[in-house]
């Protein structure tokens, strides 16, 4: 598990990102005084929970999961991807496309 820093501590409303309480589902907010004791906060870090830690009121860090921080790093480089194919078509529809055999050409040299 790894400590990350929060870019924004808007929290509520990501269903993945709380823990069930009841019918509803709660995020795991502390201050980062708990982390005294450890453990225990590790505790209720799991796949989908993490723990948001705050200083003086504030969203400071949140703590995650290997698995969750892998998930989230296949999801950034797949919007990477995306946004890179975005960018190629529109240059493609400005400048103009190449056939298949003006590529070939090109991969050969």
């Amino acid at each position: 598990m790894l400590l990350f820093s929060l870019v924004n501590s808007h929290v509520i409303g990501y269903n993945q990102l709380m823990k069930p309480k009841g019918d509803f589902l709660m995020p795991s907010i502390k201050p980062i005084s708990d982390l005294r004791n450890y453990t225990q906060v590790l505790k209720e870090v799991d796949s989908v929970s993490r723990v948001y830690l705050t200083r003086n009121g504030q969203g400071a860090y949140a703590i995650m999961s290997i698995e969750e921080l892998d998930e989230l790093d296949r999801i950034k480089a797949a919007s990477m991807i995306v946004s890179d194919l975005r960018r190629a078509k529109a240059r493609a529809d400005r400048e103009g496309w190449i056939s298949d055999d003006e590529m070939q050409e090109i991969m050969e040299n």
